[in-house]
């Protein structure tokens, strides 16, 4: 067992497969995309539906407290709007109660990050390939992070179900896209994607209104200092999954696609979408 899975067993006790149906939900945010950063992270929380319940109002009141209208990484880095003016104990003091509160709500971080430079280069090797379908940054971070989270529900669990959230903005409709993609293989007669059938709803929604997107916001945070700083590993650990994109997992990734494309061409499922690496 994987310590992702002993780690949910833990959390919420060991429920015999088939018994019952357990619900998670992941909000999902995204840093690096405005071209400042070499890296391109997607990243977010991923919790039992009920644990979010707590988490929202856990983290409210901790802004109430703290007289903070929502919580965003670069504004508290850069001490700037509610957070200007703190002295350092007050800022180690709200910190310390932050991950009190994601302790408490048994979140799980996930995130993928992916050079730009790399991605770029690979995309431009294999420009003319047959059967090649780029993706943006954020598209190929998502539908991995996507896959990620689901392979390790369901080894635990395979019966769990997964809503997805993310922030509004300009790459959201993007997300939205390869959600239903996905999710129009289900009941597919040739190859299926993978876990198509585990996800169990999508949502865009502003920050601010919902206290996830601002804990995503938190642990892509988390993501791109580790990555400056060569502690961001691929891993799947108690607290955390994340995987860095390299050069051959890129080159697997799009020739996976590649193969996909052409084992549908053959059965002659020109109209089929989604696969294996949707």
């Amino acid at each position: 067992m994987s310590q992702f899975c002993y780690c949910m067993r833990q959390m919420f006790g060991s429920v015999p497969r088939n018994d019952v149906t357990l619900f998670y939900t992941a909000c999902i945010d995204e840093t690096g995309t405005s071209g400042q950063s070499p890296y391109v992270i997607v990243a977010g929380g991923l919790t039992l539906n009920e644990q979010w319940d707590y988490f929202e109002s856990a983290w409210g009141n901790l802004l109430s407290k703290y007289h903070v209208e929502l919580f965003h990484a670069k504004e508290f880095n850069g001490s700037i709007g509610d957070f200007s003016g703190w002295s350092r104990l007050k800022r180690e003091r709200f910190v310390k109660a932050q991950k009190k509160i994601i302790d408490q709500a048994s979140l799980v971080s996930v995130a993928v990050a992916v050079e730009s430079k790399t991605h770029r280069e690979i995309k431009q090797q294999m420009r003319g390939v047959s059967g090649f379908l780029a993706r943006s940054d954020y598209g190929l971070c998502f539908s991995f992070l996507r896959i990620m989270i689901c392979d390790q529900l369901a080894k635990g669990h395979p019966d769990s179900k997964l809503r997805l959230i993310v922030e509004d903005g300009p790459y959201s409709s993007g997300a939205a896209k390869i959600y239903t993609d996905v999710r129009k293989t289900i009941g597919a007669k040739y190859r299926p994607a993978p876990h198509a059938d585990m996800l169990n709803g999508f949502g865009i929604l502003p920050k601010g209104s919902l206290r996830g997107l601002e804990v995503a916001d938190y642990f892509a945070d988390k993501a791109i200092v580790d990555l400056r700083s060569g502690a961001f590993k691929t891993e799947v650990q108690t607290r955390s999954i994340r995987a860095k994109l390299t050069p051959t997992i890129l080159e697997r990734w799009y020739n996976g696609m590649i193969k996909e494309k052409e084992h549908r061409k053959k059965l002659n499922r020109s109209g089929f979408t989604g696969g294996s690496n949707s």
